[in-house]
């Protein structure tokens, strides 16, 4: 299993150069939104995990959508979206990756949904993605875009 280098809006975040550490976008009052986009490799594989954006501590997690090129290969999926205190903590649903246009909104588990986790630690920042059960090659240079809405407290 590989963590691989992760999206565009991940790689500028862990710059250190604060001036390019993107946060995310005021979309009304305490609601922001991020945007994490991946470009495929042909070695992506499965049980590899992609960071795909990090939220501030205190940030509670609303929506996110993903929407994929299309990866190629058979199958490939996100088996999970989560962080390094629960990998599943945002999605436990498989996401369809294979073919393009997809769009899936997903709202964190339903035990999130009752009782709703605010990222309480720098270790649980970063939001990732494991890819899994897939088979055949995914296709370089296609697109994995993460959009997610998140509220401060």
């Amino acid at each position: 299993m590989a963590t691989l280098l992760g999206t565009d809006t991940f790689q500028k975040q862990a710059s250190t150069n604060p001036g390019a550490r993107p946060l995310g976008q005021v979309i009304s009052g305490d609601v922001q939104e991020i945007t994490g986009t991946y470009t495929t490799t042909a070695a992506d594989a499965a049980a590899d995990i992609i960071p795909l954006f990090k939220l501030p501590v205190g940030a509670i997690l609303r929506d996110m959508y993903v929407t994929t090129d299309g990866i190629g290969g058979t199958g490939f999926i996100f088996s999970s979206i989560g962080d390094a205190g629960d990998d599943d903590r945002y999605a436990t649903t498989d996401i369809a990756l294979t073919a393009a246009g997809i769009e899936i909104k997903m709202t964190a588990r339903n035990t999130n949904a009752l009782a709703p986790f605010a990222v309480d630690t720098a270790a649980n920042q970063t939001v990732t993605g494991t890819l899994a059960s897939g088979s055949g090659t995914v296709t370089a240079g296609k697109l994995i875009v993460i959009r997610a809405s998140y509220r401060m407290p």
